[in-house]
């Protein structure tokens, strides 16, 4: 999972309750956040953990219009056909948006609550198991 912040700096948050639960799931679950103001090491860090999964969910809280290093993020793997994205947003970013539908096609979600996250997150970690 990769839970990515697109705020101003004053409303970057430390929590979320979606995060925190994917972190008790089992299966060696992974989470890697960034945010709008990472610098580009972090990004490319991102980017790396993304080429080396077969499914992805993410994360993006995108309310702030100055996107920063989080467009070049989708946009990269937007390049990896192979992978299975899920993405989550909230917010009113229409860029952010945007990719994010092309990036994970039917498996987007806009403004779903926390239970309705995790049980389409359960729902498409069983359905590419094998």
């Amino acid at each position: 999972m990769i839970w990515i912040q697109v705020r101003k700096p004053e409303e970057i948050r430390f929590a979320n309750p979606v995060a925190d639960w994917f972190k008790t799931l089992p299966g060696g679950m992974q989470i890697f956040d960034f945010d709008n103001y990472s610098d580009g090491f972090i990004v490319d860090k991102a980017i790396e953990l993304a080429a080396n999964c077969r499914k992805l969910v993410i994360l993006l809280d995108a309310d702030e219009e100055e996107t920063g290093q989080v467009t070049r993020f989708l946009t990269r793997i937007s390049r990896n056909k192979d992978l299975k994205v899920l993405a989550f947003l909230n917010g009113k970013n229409e860029m952010i948006k945007k990719m994010a539908k092309v990036i994970a096609g039917n498996r987007y979600y806009y403004e779903p609550d926390p239970g309705m996250q995790k049980e389409i997150i359960n729902d498409f970690l069983n359905e590419f198991k094998n």
